[in-house]
Protein backbone atom coordinates (compact mmCIF):
# COMPACT_ATOMS: atom_id res chain seq x y z
CA UNK A 1 0.00 0.00 0.00
CA UNK A 2 2.50 2.36 1.07
CA UNK A 3 5.89 2.11 -0.99
CA UNK A 4 8.54 4.65 -2.44
CA UNK A 5 7.75 8.08 -1.44
CA UNK A 6 4.99 6.97 1.15
CA UNK A 7 6.55 4.26 2.71
CA UNK A 8 7.81 6.09 5.93
CA UNK A 9 4.94 8.92 5.27
CA UNK A 10 2.74 10.25 7.98
CA UNK A 11 0.18 9.38 5.93
CA UNK A 12 1.06 5.75 6.21
CA UNK A 13 0.87 5.98 10.13
CA UNK A 14 -1.99 8.12 10.93
CA UNK A 15 -3.78 4.93 8.93
CA UNK A 16 -1.74 2.43 11.31
CA UNK A 17 -2.37 4.44 14.25
CA UNK A 18 -5.71 5.00 13.59
CA UNK A 19 -7.01 1.72 12.39
CA UNK A 20 -5.15 0.73 15.86
CA UNK A 21 -7.58 2.94 18.01
CA UNK A 22 -10.98 2.35 16.66
CA UNK A 23 -9.68 -1.34 16.92
CA UNK A 24 -9.10 -0.89 21.01
CA UNK A 25 -11.81 1.77 21.19
CA UNK A 26 -9.34 4.75 22.05
CA UNK A 27 -11.07 8.23 21.37
CA UNK A 28 -7.37 10.21 19.33
CA UNK A 29 -7.95 13.84 21.29
CA UNK A 30 -4.73 15.20 19.24
CA UNK A 31 -2.39 14.44 16.67
CA UNK A 32 1.25 15.68 17.06
CA UNK A 33 3.97 15.32 13.92
CA UNK A 34 7.81 16.08 14.60
CA UNK A 35 8.65 16.80 10.45
CA UNK A 36 12.34 16.41 9.67
CA UNK A 37 12.95 14.74 13.33
CA UNK A 38 14.85 11.60 13.44
CA UNK A 39 13.69 9.07 16.08
CA UNK A 40 17.53 9.45 17.46
CA UNK A 41 16.91 12.84 18.44
CA UNK A 42 16.10 13.49 21.92
CA UNK A 43 12.57 14.04 22.62
CA UNK A 44 12.84 17.16 24.75
CA UNK A 45 14.27 18.78 21.75
CA UNK A 46 11.39 17.92 19.09
CA UNK A 47 8.72 20.92 18.95
CA UNK A 48 5.40 18.01 18.59
CA UNK A 49 6.18 15.89 21.30
CA UNK A 50 6.71 19.29 23.64
CA UNK A 51 3.67 20.74 22.61
CA UNK A 52 2.13 17.39 23.21
CA UNK A 53 3.29 17.09 26.54
CA UNK A 54 2.29 21.03 27.70
CA UNK A 55 -0.90 20.45 26.38
CA UNK A 56 -2.62 17.59 27.14
CA UNK A 57 -1.89 15.29 30.20
CA UNK A 58 -2.72 12.06 28.18
CA UNK A 59 -2.58 8.47 29.82
CA UNK A 60 -1.99 7.07 26.49
CA UNK A 61 0.65 8.20 23.51
CA UNK A 62 -0.26 6.20 20.22
CA UNK A 63 2.76 5.52 17.41
CA UNK A 64 2.85 3.39 14.72
CA UNK A 65 6.10 1.48 16.27
CA UNK A 66 8.06 2.06 18.85
CA UNK A 67 11.22 2.82 16.38
CA UNK A 68 8.62 6.12 14.97
CA UNK A 69 9.17 7.73 18.78
CA UNK A 70 13.05 6.46 18.89
CA UNK A 71 15.69 4.66 17.95
CA UNK A 72 17.24 4.46 21.25
CA UNK A 73 16.15 2.58 24.30
CA UNK A 74 17.24 6.05 26.38
CA UNK A 75 15.10 8.23 24.64
CA UNK A 76 11.94 6.24 24.42
CA UNK A 77 12.49 5.71 28.02
CA UNK A 78 13.42 9.10 28.92
CA UNK A 79 10.39 10.06 26.56
CA UNK A 80 7.99 7.51 28.49
CA UNK A 81 9.08 9.90 31.33
CA UNK A 82 8.61 13.27 30.53
CA UNK A 83 4.82 12.13 29.19
CA UNK A 84 4.39 10.40 32.76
Amino acid sequence: MFVGADKDSAARQRTAIGTYAAAHGITIVAEYYDAAVSGCDPVDTRPGFAAMIAEHSASTILVESASRFARDLIVQETGYAYSS
